[in-house]
């Protein structure tokens, strides 16, 4: 992968001097060789023969790396991470494409300053809840905030004396220094482990607090305004900001950022559960325009008299209106949802038996 124009400005080297980890000897190179029958739904991509064996420092640690991921429109196919689709895998690993297409929009989401540490994060009684997915770390909800776990590769010298391109090397670096703002104390650490949000050692050692410290306090070293991706200049994400915002876009599509729901049964429930809590409130208020218009200061009142019909009509038609409202929005879900499902299931087709 070439270098692009602005990559003169990092430090081809890692942001680090001290090593976490006492072992850093590589292992062996992944399997040297595709299955005879690969699935449809797998990539086809085959594994070369010649893969060197990795023994040495100073080569990839491959048994740091995931075994496959996910590629394809539809996340239809898996190809398994080896030497030549290790790129298209760091690519995939630190995507923030979400978050660049509303970069504009991200200071209604989040301050920017750096996150705060694990502790804070209890103390707000927030749950941690590991993700995969870079766009979704640090992104926080009612009751829970996702991490992302720390990968044991940026830890190692190796990832960053390769040839990356600027964004990813910005991406893993401020991916990095959010990890050294959320463990700023032995207690965080503690957290970390307990939660598996940091790698152990080859023999399974945990990493010492003294080792954390230096490695820390060298990544907070760096320049935040230059040298990280832009979406790591600001902390804590808050989802249900995230969700307006991509609904608002991509109108008149039912388009979320992380939907909540699991199903259309949840769907309509959520909807329909404030649409009956303002039920409630109108009866309330329509039982209290009763009442008015039975006293002797009101029942000649021609402006309350107006209020009450006009709120009369609303009360019969609200509702009506926000069902049907909830309907297109779950006709305009299901739609896309079943075209999607049936182009992810063409490439099935094509390749079944006759």
């Amino acid at each position: 992968m070439a270098h692009d124009a602005g990559l003169a400005n990092l430090p081809i080297a890692p942001p680090f001097r001290t090593h976490l980890f006492k072992s850093s000897l590589s292992s062996t190179s992944p399997p040297v060789s595709a299955p005879s029958q690969p699935s449809p739904r797998s990539s086809t991509t085959s594994i070369p023969n010649n893969t060197p064996t990795v023994t040495s420092r100073g080569s990839w640690s491959w048994e740091h790396f995931p075994s496959s991921f996910r590629t394809g429109s539809f996340a239809e196919n898996i190809e398994v991470i080896h030497a030549d689709t290790l790129d298209d895998f760091l690519v995939d690993e630190f995507s923030l494409e979400r978050l660049d297409v509303i970069e504009a929009k991200l200071w209604r989401v989040g301050y920017p300053r750096a996150p705060r540490c694990l502790t804070t994060q209890l103390q707000l009684g927030r749950t941690i809840v590991l993700t995969k997915a870079l766009d979704m770390h640090l992104v926080w909800d009612s009751g829970k905030i996702f991490i992302k776990p720390l990968p044991r590769y940026l830890l190692e010298d190796e990832f960053w004396t390769k040839n990356l391109s600027e964004d990813i090397r910005k991406t893993a670096l401020g991916f990095l220094h959010t990890y050294a703002c959320l463990i700023t104390h032995p207690v965080d650490l503690k957290i970390a482990l307990e939660q598996n949000l940091l790698p152990r050692d080859n023999d399974g050692s945990e990493p010492e607090w003294a080792d954390w410290r230096k490695v820390a306090t060298e990544v907070l070293c760096i320049d935040t305004a230059i040298q990280v991706h832009p979406r790591f200049r600001r902390g804590e994400l808050r989802l249900d900001r995230l969700n307006w915002i991509y609904l608002m876009k991509y109108l008149p599509s039912v388009r979320m950022y992380n939907s909540p729901w699991q199903n259309y049964t949840d769907f309509v429930t959520s909807n329909i559960s404030w649409v009956t809590a303002t039920t409630v409130y109108i009866v309330v208020v329509l039982t209290a325009m009763q009442v008015g218009l039975s006293t002797d200061a009101l029942k000649d009142n021609a402006a309350f008299h107006r209020a009450s019909y006009g709120f009369t009509v609303f009360s019969i038609l609200g509702p009506i209106i926000a069902a049907t409202f909830i309907a297109l929005a779950l006709v305009m879900l299901v739609i896309p949802n079943w075209i999607n499902a049936r182009k992810a299931s063409l490439p099935l087709k094509s390749t079944s038996p006759a």
